[in-house]
């Protein structure tokens, strides 16, 4: 895969990216954008805010484009030409960011930013490179659950991915969409990438610990989006793809 360059004004890093990835989110990113702001406000933190764009085919750039004059940090508006996939659109964010610390987190406001305190307090306590949201600790918290179906193909999948694939066994929540990491591993992760959908998740798991990075989990207060647009059994033919590719590349 060719490597991501993007440029942007030369500036002080900040302290956080926020990456938002989007497909078709014009009635969610306002309220986004304005979450992240506010959080970056209120802790004074220096920051950035990127909205990556999956080749959404509403009104998602212009809606987060006039947002840009109600906030105090730097807005980033990226476009894509086509929809890719969920990872297509991290892994711009990610590579386009310049923070110290790198979050990325899904539309929808599912878990509430001061969380990433816990993500950031982890990472400065030198343990871990990459600090990831679980849904599934013991001390966390779903307000309101997915629907039936996805719980049960969740579940199925959970117990798949490890059986398959070499992952960290004592990860509980690989595919939530809340996850920190130390800059400078972030883009070098994120930079060859190759899953575009949305196992993109097992995959930088999985070259996090081939570059020997550590990996913590993190407890959170999660609800769940009923507009979401990952769907499992509308892209089932393209996660078989991926998931077989990540069994030969890093499995043998």
């Amino acid at each position: 895969m060719q490597k991501i360059v993007l440029k942007k004004d030369p500036q002080l890093a900040p302290l956080l990216s926020i990456v938002i990835p989007v497909y078709n989110e014009a009635a969610k990113i306002r309220t986004d954008i304005l979450a992240a702001d506010r959080f970056l406000s209120d802790n004074r933190f220096p920051g950035e805010i990127i909205v990556s764009d999956d080749g959404s085919e509403d009104t998602t750039l212009n809606a987060a484009q006039q947002v840009r004059e109600q906030i105090s940090a730097p807005l980033h508006v990226l476009s894509c030409p086509r929809h890719n996939g969920k990872g297509a659109a991290v892994r711009r964010g990610m590579v386009f960011s310049s923070g110290l610390f790198v979050l990325f987190a899904d539309s929808g406001h599912c878990t509430p930013y001061h969380y990433s305190i816990d993500a950031m307090c982890l990472l400065q306590g030198g343990s871990c490179q990459l600090a990831h949201a679980s849904r599934f600790m013991s001390n966390s918290e779903i307000v309101i659950p997915q629907p039936l179906i996805r719980q049960w193909i969740g579940r199925l999948l959970r117990r798949l991915f490890p059986v398959l694939l070499p992952l960290p066994e004592n990860l509980t929540d690989t595919q939530c969409g809340f996850k920190m990491y130390k800059g400078p591993q972030a883009r070098m992760i994120y930079q060859n990438l190759r899953c575009t959908g949305a196992l993109f998740d097992l995959e930088v798991i999985l070259n996090a610990r081939k570059h020997g990075c550590q990996i913590c989990e993190f407890p959170i207060q999660w609800k769940a989006d009923p507009d979401s647009r990952t769907s499992f059994l509308n892209n089932i033919v393209k996660i078989t793809t991926e998931l077989i590719s990540l069994f030969f590349r890093f499995r043998f």
